[in-house]
């Protein structure tokens, strides 16, 4: 495995699938392992590493047979899961596979309940992806489907999209406090259009290229 620290990792085995899942994960959501029928209401995202299911439930989150690369996927458009229950102090990854439905309309995909953390963000001022932890860090301007990494690590954050680096640079410092898909919880409100497939959240500010690339391909995504 290829890892920018070295860092420790293990193989999970997920029906014929057979990935290396970081063993810092904090939480890990994956749409593939959902057992719903096309157009269901999903009430709860669970946890596939441990306890921290997403089950706070705004509006309608709907399960999408076929959705990102004709894979399943949550869509969400004016809707929200969110769990409280856990916090991620920086420097800290998160790992999200969506594909947003609309422009830069200042949508926010992922965003944390208590602490002010905000991964893919389609930013209407700047017409681009971003990612803040008290400070605006711009990525790219591809609105397409993605595969994004962000790291919050202070002055070294980073945004990765597809595999690519797009941005380094100051995100502020600001921890995780728990984990809000489809709008920002702790503004309540900047509902995002956007199916959402999967979503890793790790304990370490290194990326996991095995992991990026098993996400990659997994989900049909090129860059």
């Amino acid at each position: 495995m290829t890892d920018f620290s070295g860092g420790s990792w293990r193989s999970l085995i997920t029906g014929d699938t057979v990935s290396t899942i970081p063993d810092n994960i904090v939480a890990h959501y994956d749409a593939s392992q959902l057992s719903l029928d096309d157009g269901d209401t999903v009430s709860v995202w669970p946890d596939e590493q441990g306890d921290n299911d997403l089950e706070i439930q705004t509006g309608s989150p709907t399960y999408v047979e076929s959705g990102i690369n004709g894979n399943p996927a949550i869509a969400f458009n004016g809707d929200a899961l969110e769990s409280p229950g856990f916090s991620v102090t920086q420097p800290n990854t998160t790992y999200v596979v969506f594909e947003y439905q609309g422009g830069f309309d200042g949508g926010r995909t992922l965003s944390d309940v208590s602490e002010r953390q905000i991964t893919a963000q389609a930013s209407s001022v700047a017409n681009k992806w971003r990612t803040y932890a008290g400070v605006h860090l711009s990525g790219s301007q591809d609105i397409n489907i993605q595969q994004m990494t962000a790291v919050f690590d202070g002055g070294n954050s980073i945004i990765r999209e597809d595999g690519i680096e797009t941005a380094v640079g100051d995100a502020g410092d600001n921890d995780l406090g728990g984990l809000s898909v489809g709008y920002d919880s702790y503004s309540d409100g900047y509902y995002a259009n956007a199916y959402v497939s999967e979503i890793a959240v790790v304990n370490s500010g290194s990326v996991d290229l095995d992991f990026e690339n098993h996400l990659l391909e997994k989900w049909g995504i090129t860059a």
